[in-house]
């Protein structure tokens, strides 16, 4: 009865569930499986277990599970949340609004001078901490909160600004982010650009360095510029 109770506990010791981690599949994750090292049989490295066929790099590799090599099935991919959607504007109370690099500062207000008692809201918008700039009377531009068009009261009836488009008059201005020019890296010269003509683009900076002794005065500086220069 001693020998028996001995070999029971060995067995027991031998026999272990599956390691975390490894591949296997929804069939074998519940089985048990001999503590030994085995030999894969594709690239003949050591598996986990001597009950196993592939190894964890060829099981990952092929997508099969470790022990029985059926395919394992691919992870479901996190869902993606929906952006939220920008808040709408409450045109009776003055507030700031933001939406991405959109910024609506809508806490100015005059009442109107035609109408007794009237009052008309206007706000200041930006874009990625700068105000919309270049705009005329009834422009309009597409915010994150729908059209919007500028106001220009030049007579100074009337404060300047932003609010929410009420006719198609004006140009519909480009959104920052369309209009915005991506201009090449800066053109670095030195003195072996002496005598050469240099290609440069339009906006592109250019960067040029020559050895000077500015203690005494003597610097570089533009002898001569053509055209638009």
């Amino acid at each position: 009865m001693k020998r028996i109770a001995v070999a029971l506990s060995v067995l027991t010791v031998l026999v272990l569930a599956a390691p975390v981690g490894a591949e296997l599949c929804e069939k074998c994750k519940g089985k048990m499986y001999i503590m030994s090292v085995g030999k894969c049989v594709e690239c003949g490295g050591f598996t986990g277990s001597g009950a196993h066929k592939l190894c964890r790099k060829c099981s990952a590799k092929l997508g099969q599970c470790e022990h029985c090599r059926a395919p394992l099935k691919a992870a479901k991919p996190a869902p993606v949340k929906p952006a939220p959607e920008p808040v709408e504007i409450n045109w009776k109370n003055p507030g700031k609004y933001t939406s991405g690099k959109w910024k609506y500062d809508y806490a100015v207000f005059s009442s109107h001078p035609h109408k007794r008692g009237g009052t008309e809201y206007i706000g200041s918008l930006f874009y990625d901490g700068k105000p919309i700039a270049g705009a005329r009377m009834w422009d309009r531009i597409k915010t994150p909160w729908g059209l919007m068009q500028y106001l220009d009261r030049k007579k100074g009836q009337l404060n300047q600004g932003w609010m929410s488009a009420r006719n198609s008059k004006g140009r519909l201005l480009p959104t920052p982010a369309e209009s915005a020019p991506a201009y090449p890296r800066a053109l670095e010269l030195d003195a072996s650009a002496n005598g050469k003509t240099i290609s440069a683009v339009a906006g592109q900076k250019i960067i040029i360095r020559l050895k000077g002794a500015p203690v005494p005065g003597r610097m570089w500086g533009p002898a001569k510029l053509e055209g638009d220069a």
